[in-house]
């Protein structure tokens, strides 16, 4: 009335899904719930009942295989904690796994080379099939999809659409076959092969077409983001225009008041209309906005603020470019020196100059810390903070890119360093001799 060949289904089940959940976060005494976890799945895979005038019933087998399915669901739910519908994603990937090793065997097992191979009463011809190439067929998926998806943390993110087709493919990839079998398909490799595509297909789209996705909804982000910061960079410049028209009429007032002030207090104003109205001249317009934009914001935060370079090097990029560019660049650069503690080190250096063909920009600050990178582009470990050095520093890459530049990150003795190259389609300017 049972079978064992249901528990070794379980077992070679529960090692595929683990293949797609040994990264993903465990909940409170994750051994115990998962050694638990396996006695009882094992046990009860075991339990299933199995009539025997239904034992060779194709559709009994389906019905029997989807309900262990079921169960081992159920179990790692328990043990990992992960939302439901992304932890059926990764027991979905199991399963196409677990029917891939199914199917390689029956190949194997067609070429006649192990007639005969079972143990009578404990594992049959075919589990032991699936038991030789179980190493193999698990580490190559493994290699293949398991570390992509424990790298890319597919655990945490969730797309119906590819969702819905993945269980599509695999559970219609199942089902066939069980028809197959059930209509007594005589041509068992052709079927074999059928699933064994379709389930690898299955895995190819849950996982990496899902990451091909978020690349394009994260390319999307950026380019919305760049949008915005080009409309942030005419109002901005609009006010700073505002500004310096108020600035040197207030400055003239000053003037004519002549003997009513006294020279202490005229230069008392003249100190206080400076943070807000004195506008750099950098050689391009776009940099002078942004560092009149964040000189009182710096003051405020005791942040010394120093440029050095001539912008003029950058006159093929588009002003939009370059507010969107070095605005990420010092909104960066000001959240991680406001943290620091000392404040003789909250300093923000910036650097323009032409290097032969190329335009080197590069800002450096103290931070402290530990810096951790995510695709050769550091991320915040800090709470609260969830875009410091995020798309901000996306959006440098994808500017410099356009430019057919690249970046480079550094960060030693708690000095972080981002350095930028810039093709300049310009011949060495006068000044670069």
């Amino acid at each position: 009335m049972f079978e064992l060949s249901n528990t070794w289904f379980a077992l070679e089940l529960l090692a595929a899904e683990a293949i797609f959940l040994y990264s993903a976060p465990k909940r409170s005494h994750f051994a115990w719930r998962y050694v638990i976890m396996l006695a009882a799945c094992l046990g009860l895979a075991y339990l299933f009942p199995v009539p025997p005038q239904l034992r060779f019933n194709n559709w009994y087998y389906l019905v029997r295989f989807l309900s262990i399915f079921g169960l081992t669901v159920a179990g790692n739910f328990l043990c990992f904690n992960v939302k439901f519908h992304n932890l059926f994603g990764a027991c979905v990937s199991g399963y196409a796994t677990q029917h891939i090793l199914y199917h390689c065997g029956v190949l194997l097992g067609k070429s006649n080379l192990f007639h005969d191979f079972a143990i009578q009463g404990v594992l049959s011809r075919s589990n032991l099939l699936e038991l030789i190439l179980l190493v193999p067929v698990y580490l190559l998926v493994f290699f293949t999809f398991g570390k992509f998806a424990a790298k890319n943390k597919v655990y945490r993110k969730f797309n119906v659409w590819y969702f819905v087709i993945t269980i599509i493919l695999v559970f219609v990839c199942v089902g066939y076959t069980r028809i197959a079998t059930a209509l007594r398909e005589r041509n068992l490799v052709t079927v074999s092969l059928y699933a064994i595509t379709t389930c690898l297909s299955a895995l190819f789209t849950q996982i990496y077409m899902k990451k091909v996705g978020e690349l394009q909804t994260s390319k999307k982000a950026l380019e919305v983001l760049i949008s915005e910061s080009k409309k942030q960079y005419q109002i901005s410049k609009e006010n700073v225009e505002m500004l310096n028209i108020k600035y040197h009429d207030l400055m003239h007032r000053i003037n004519s008041f002549g003997d009513r002030l006294s020279d202490e207090e005229k230069e008392s104003v003249r100190q206080v209309l400076d943070d807000y109205g004195a506008v750099a001249h950098t050689g391009s317009e776009a940099i002078d906005v942004l560092l009149a934009q964040n000189r009182h914001r710096c003051k405020q935060l005791g942040i010394e603020l120093n440029y050095y370079g001539n912008a003029n090097e950058l006159s093929f990029l588009s002003p939009d470019d370059v507010y969107s560019l070095f605005g990420n660049v010092l909104d960066n650069a000001i959240d991680a020196v406001s943290e620091i503690v000392d404040v003789q080190k909250r300093i923000i250096e910036i650097v323009v100059e032409r290097r032969g063909d190329l335009v080197y920009c590069s800002a450096s600050n103290y931070f402290e810390g530990e810096l951790k990178m995510s695709d050769g582009l550091p991320r915040t470990t800090k709470r609260g903070k969830p875009g410091f050095h995020g798309y901000g520093m996306k959006s440098i890459r994808l500017i410099v890119q356009k430019y057919g530049g690249s970046v480079e990150v550094s960060a030693e003795n708690n000095i972080f360093t981002l350095v930028f190259y810039l093709v300049s389609p310009h011949q060495n300017s006068p000044e670069s001799k």
